[in-house]
């Protein structure tokens, strides 16, 4: 792999030659500095997060260790010669080198236009961000022309991933939770910055960009199944290896907001939809609205009567009227959450631009407290778990779920993530006691409605204007009657039927 990186290099090499030949400084274009920059400050935050683990990349030939982590963690036991250290350092260095070469063929052959470098200013910073400002030669408009684009990608790709693996090969693969929140902390900081100042999160490549980000959810598991190979290769002193739930369940989450990414994006009007985020737009009468039931048609007092109407919270006013008393802690605190989340999003069909008033966002954090919530109030969780903080943990995951990939991948990463959680990772289940307190009819039932709810949304934003155009009818409501109606009602009826079975059993507790 080494000799056939290497030669690709040769061919890159070469192609620069007759750009540079004897004024090679003179020919540098400004940008190139640019990218300098950035390979240092990638190098400063690796040497903070691991120093050790980049020394032995480049420079440790004489290692002890005779297998490459990715070999772990795809569970290959066999050694390899004593050379392979010399060999790994080989392909390290020659993909460093196409990362490179590879940037700077197209620093040379695809340069900066339009834009007059000055100092740094916050419109530099803006333009970068925004992608107007193309510094990164790698993702410049007109590079994908050029198959060093992809190389050098590929390249950055494996040196970051091998990296990671290292790291965690040192430490065999066990997990610490204060040293992956700490040495996290920078890796992701660094991400960002380079990512947003290298115009990865532009609006033309955001959504690789998160895909990539999501795919480091998999890691923790992944060298989970590293340490596991370890320890079957006779390592006793590693000690014994057990998936964690929060692993397993991040892991379903990262894989669950892929797979609704996915989905959304092969529905190109879906797509539209949630990037544009409006079915409905006459900027002149100041209408901006994203769901399907045409303005002021069906009353004049609100942009979207009907489906104002079917989001207020009768029911939970009813039992707060007359039940106020009788409820429990949890019941008051799920009702708390579940009235406002129902009036906030009402009035976001009473204005005609919901984005005044933040009527989404802050209807996304209700919705993420309703569901702690209400999981809370249906488990028996081990003594020592909150539920809280594992929420406080989803909850800037899912904001960054909506400002990523928009809201129809948000409300559908959210009905699949339970799900799957359920079948694919029963540790989860088993070791937090989650829905403990419900029967299975219960579960299937309030599953079925919560996925209901993001297939009328995507039917609804791919076929609203054809069917708008035949029958002038508020198919928005459907969602609304089926989630803030109905899915609720029976979800507080669960919530209840789980508190009554919690508070027999700890009377059955007692009395032995």
């Amino acid at each position: 792999m080494a000799l056939g990186l290497f030669l690709v290099n040769l061919c890159i090499t070469a192609s620069l030659a007759d750009v540079v030949k004897d004024k090679l400084f003179e020919n540098v274009p400004a940008d190139v500095w640019t990218g300098i920059l950035y390979t240092v400050g990638a190098v400063l935050a690796a040497l903070l997060i691991d120093a050790r683990s980049l020394w032995c990349m480049f420079f440790d030939i004489k290692s002890k260790d005779r297998q490459h982590p990715f070999a772990l963690v795809l569970g290959i036991r066999d050694c390899a010669s004593a050379s392979f250290p010399l060999y790994v350092v080989i392909l390290n260095w020659t993909a460093a080198y196409g990362l490179v070469s590879s940037a700077l063929k197209l620093s040379m052959f695809n340069p900066v236009k339009n834009y007059e470098f000055t100092a740094p200013t916050p419109e530099i910073a803006h333009d970068l961000f925004s992608g107007e400002l193309q510094l990164n030669s790698l993702l410049r408009k007109g590079s994908e022309s050029y198959w060093e684009s992809y190389y050098g990608h590929a390249c950055c790709f494996y040196l970051v991933t091998y990296f990671l693996s290292l790291s965690a090969h040192r430490l065999g693969f066990a997990f610490n939770p204060q040293l992956y929140v700490q040495k996290g902390a920078i890796y992701l900081v660094t991400c960002l910055v380079l990512g947003a100042f290298g115009g990865y999160w532009a609006s033309a490549t955001r959504f690789f960009t998160a895909m990539v980000l999501l795919m480091h959810g998999l890691l923790p598991v992944l060298f989970a199944f590293a340490r596991r190979t370890l320890v079957a290769s006779n390592m006793e002193h590693l000690g014994s290896n057990e998936l964690s739930p929060m692993r397993n369940a991040l892991a379903s989450m990262c894989i669950s907001t892929m797979v609704a990414a996915v989905m959304v994006a092969a529905l190109k009007s879906a797509l539209d939809s949630d990037v544009n985020m409006f079915q409905h737009a006459d900027p002149a009468k100041g209408i901006y609205l994203q769901f399907c039931e045409e303005p002021y048609y069906y009353v004049s007092w609100a942009a979207q009567g009907v489906a104002l109407l079917l989001h207020m919270p009768y029911l939970p006013i009813f039992l707060c009227l007359f039940y106020w008393r009788q409820m429990d802690a949890d019941m008051k605190t799920l009702l708390a959450f579940q009235i406002p989340l129902q009036l906030w999003t009402g009035i976001g069909h009473y204005l005609p631009d919901p984005r005044v008033a933040k009527v989404t966002e802050i209807s996304i954090l209700l919705a993420d407290l309703y569901f702690i919530q209400f999981i809370k109030m249906c488990s028996t969780f081990p003594k020592g778990f909150t539920v809280w903080n594992a929420g406080m943990v989803y909850v800037p995951f899912a904001w960054f779920v909506y400002s990523t990939f928009g809201l129809l991948t948000y409300i559908l990463s959210g009905a699949i993530t339970f799900p799957m959680i359920a079948v694919t990772n029963k540790c989860v289940w088993t070791s937090w006691q989650v829905g403990s307190l419900t029967s299975t009819k219960e579960k299937v039932i309030g599953t079925f409605l919560l996925l209901l709810a993001p297939i009328i949304i995507v039917v609804e934003a791919t076929f609203c204007q054809s069917l708008l155009g035949k029958i002038p009818f508020p198919y928005h409501s459907l969602f609304d009657l089926n989630f803030f109606q109905v899915a609720t009602t029976y979800w507080l009826s669960v919530a209840s039927n789980a508190q009554a079975k919690a508070k027999s059993n700890s009377a059955g507790l007692k009395r032995e």
